[in-house]
């Protein structure tokens, strides 16, 4: 029974340490999406911090002493430069824009994936010349023809998406 009961303690103290872990990861991720958008907002020497912290990986006692400071004084300078970021997002929100739009694209993207691939097999069941179709007349060539012209557009459009998902 105590035994037991050590395991689940230990269990769960591993359980919210891996949380905690992955609270950090998302910190640390958001803050350098914010510096992507915002850093040039920032002094030189908090954009200095935030670029070797954040996109070098240099720890806070290697980045004081490349810039010849206590590691507290970096703490500081990084704290400060986050909290500045986040303010002006809160402010002009490009992030939230930015993540919404991508995941309009992404879903857009999706939807005319699924037009493409809904196309593709209609038109090649529509390939077979049987005594049917040796029968249509003018007005089904020329659906035929704007039906593929759709699907130029529909693949146009897709890779529009694409690209602006990227």
């Amino acid at each position: 029974m105590r035994i037991s009961r050590c395991v689940a303690n230990h269990e769960k103290r591993i359980s919210i340490e891996l949380q905690k872990m992955s609270d950090d990861i998302k910190t640390v991720e958001y803050a350098s999406m914010l510096y992507d958008f915002y850093g040039a907002l920032l002094s030189e020497d908090q954009s200095e911090v935030m670029a070797l912290y954040h996109e070098d990986n240099f720890s806070l006692s290697e980045i004081a002493a490349e810039m010849g400071m206590t590691r507290q004084a970096v703490h500081y300078k990084l704290k400060k430069a986050e909290n500045a970021l986040r303010s002006y997002e809160d402010k002009l929100g490009l992030l939230a824009s930015y993540e919404k739009n991508q995941k309009l694209a992404s879903k857009a993207e999706r939807i005319l994936q699924g037009l493409m691939n809904n196309l593709d097999e209609h038109t090649a069941g529509s390939g077979k010349q049987d005594s049917e179709s040796d029968r249509r007349d003018a007005r089904s060539d020329k659906y035929a023809a704007e039906s593929n012209k759709h699907i130029a557009e529909y693949k146009a459009l897709a890779e529009i998406i694409r690209d602006l998902a990227e």
